[in-house]
């Protein structure tokens, strides 16, 4: 189909309305790789954009997890439990899983949430946990992390204390180099 990128907002407005649904973008491309729908359907603006045109983004979102999983920086295994949610003022696909370690993960997509910095756009964010054992040789508290870049993980409340004070200006350059590590593009 003829369909050319859209050049203003208005553009993939009016673009996302008439698509009515990704229909339009799977028929479009001709894919090889799944990943491609979802680069497609930036091409046209937001994904953000076209979810809020459409009369389903729920249905919008399952059609585009696969290839949205396949943008995270961390492999999401076939097996993944997907869960679309719409958050106030966002759209997010969450992928949870169990790896043979027993770290249960969570890896969340989402367009960008009104209170981050203007610059950013769709990100993910990566978090694991495992369960404490509270006797015995292997003793060890239970752990709830946020995947910060590289080998670093961070405690899930070191992210959250770091996202609240960012958003009052008071954040550190250590919390804001973990925000920004942190958010990883799709």
């Amino acid at each position: 189909m003829g369909v050319k990128a859209a050049d203003t907002a208005d553009a993939v407005h009016d673009v996302a309305k008439a698509a009515k649904s990704t229909d339009i973008i799977y028929d479009s491309v001709k894919i090889a790789d799944t990943a491609d729908v979802y680069h497609a359907a930036k091409r046209y603006g937001t994904i953000e954009l076209m979810l809020k045109a459409s009369e389903d983004p729920m249905e919008e979102m399952h059609k585009l997890s696969g290839s949205i999983a396949k943008t995270s920086p961390m492999q999401i295994p076939e097996g993944a439990k997907i869960k679309p949610q719409i958050k106030e003022g966002y759209y997010q696909i969450k992928y949870q899983w169990t790896d043979a370690d027993g770290y249960y993960y969570k890896a969340r997509w989402h367009t960008r949430n009104p209170t981050a910095p203007l610059e950013q756009r769709d990100v993910w964010v990566i978090e694991r946990k495992i369960k404490g054992i509270g006797h015995g040789p292997n003793a060890r508290k239970g752990l709830y992390q946020v995947w910060v870049g590289g080998d670093e993980w961070i405690t899930h409340a070191e992210w959250k204390k770091a996202a609240t004070e960012n958003q009052l200006g008071y954040a550190t350059e250590q919390q804001k180099r973990w925000l920004k590590y942190g958010h990883w593009k799709a």
